[in-house]
């Protein structure tokens, strides 16, 4: 039988710490809502998560976003459509899947060597 401590039970932090939220919040919002875009204190403004960590989302900069108290009250009761919130920097665009090149089923192909000039 082990004993458990108190502090060795707690679960790590899934979500942004309060400071990760003001350096965000500082560095990305310029003082602006990302929903209403009035303009507010540094208080006043908090990082929301687009898709919540409980439904998979992440704590990437494509999966938040940076709302006024109002707003953010707002999204969570239903009155502001979570997708239409803009991300605080847009995902890159995928890019388009090269073809894969065919193998030759050819046992006798010789590969192609490029030889130096003056050899013919």
């Amino acid at each position: 039988m082990s004993i458990k401590l108190i502090w060795e039970e707690k679960k790590p932090r899934r979500g942004l710490s309060p400071s990760k939220r003001a350096v965000l919040v500082q560095k990305y919002s310029e003082g602006r809502c990302f929903s209403c875009e009035k303009k507010f204190d540094y208080l006043n403004l908090d990082v929301h998560h687009i898709k919540p960590l409980s439904k998979g989302g992440s704590n990437k900069l494509t999966n938040l976003t940076i709302l006024c108290v109002g707003c953010h009250r707002a999204v969570h009761q239903g009155v502001i459509d979570s997708s239409t919130l803009k991300p605080i920097m847009k995902p890159k665009p995928k890019k388009p899947k090269k073809p894969k090149k065919k193998k030759s089923t050819d046992l006798f192909q010789l590969p192609k060597i490029k030889l130096p000039k003056g050899y013919v």
